[in-house]
């Protein structure tokens, strides 16, 4: 059985999201698009990312925060920490943390930070792809082991599954301050998409 994907994955969990303004055209989004060590049910099997899946980022991957896995990024780990436009990915006892900074001035993030105000976005979600996993012999449960983020996505969504993440919003002043060929799926509600089917076959 292969223990690497070839193809973009994507888990999505249910959020908290809240928005608090402030002075300033700026504004952070923080929080967790995935936890370690918690399974969740993909819906005939139970799914776990391990301590230590997310070791790549020692690599700077390229990731994108995006909305629903597609159109414009809202932000991206290229662009200098900091800055308005930045994203920046660690791995901590919890999971995947990110925290985004972006612009007000920029519309899209303007109608995203309304969204999450309103609670009409609560949801987050992840693409990625698999680098090293395993399976119990009577393949009722998958652990995941190692990722890889690059050209993959941090996404604000519509809809998610599990309980287990959480993103916050502050506002911030700003003085404080490639396509492959992979295809993006959409959030799915009630479990967790997997693209890989192959790797499920005895």
């Amino acid at each position: 059985m292969p223990t690497t994907t070839h193809r973009l994955e994507h888990r999505t969990f249910r959020t908290r999201l809240t928005a608090r303004d402030g002075v300033g055209p700026a504004f952070t989004v923080s929080g967790y698009a995935s936890v370690v060590e918690e399974p969740y049910d993909m819906g005939g099997y139970t799914e776990t990312i391990s301590r230590g899946a997310f070791s790549s980022l020692s690599s700077r991957p390229d990731v994108q925060l995006l909305v629903n896995h597609e159109g414009l990024p809202l932000a991206r780990t290229t662009i200098a920490p900091g800055q308005p436009g930045s994203l920046s990915l660690t791995e901590d006892s919890r999971g995947l943390r990110f925290d985004a900074t972006l612009d007000k001035d920029d519309p899209d993030a303007r109608l995203v930070h309304r969204k999450i105000s309103s609670g009409l976005m609560d949801q987050c979600s992840f693409a990625f792809r698999v680098t090293d996993q395993s399976w119990n012999d009577s393949r009722t449960k998958h652990t995941i082991t190692g990722v890889d983020l690059d050209r993959g996505d941090v996404s604000i969504v519509n809809y998610g599954a599990s309980p287990t993440t959480s993103v916050d919003v502050r506002s911030r002043s700003r003085r404080q301050t490639g396509n492959l060929g992979l295809y993006q799926a959409r959030a799915r509600t009630r479990y967790l998409a997997i693209l890989n089917s192959a790797d499920r076959k005895r």
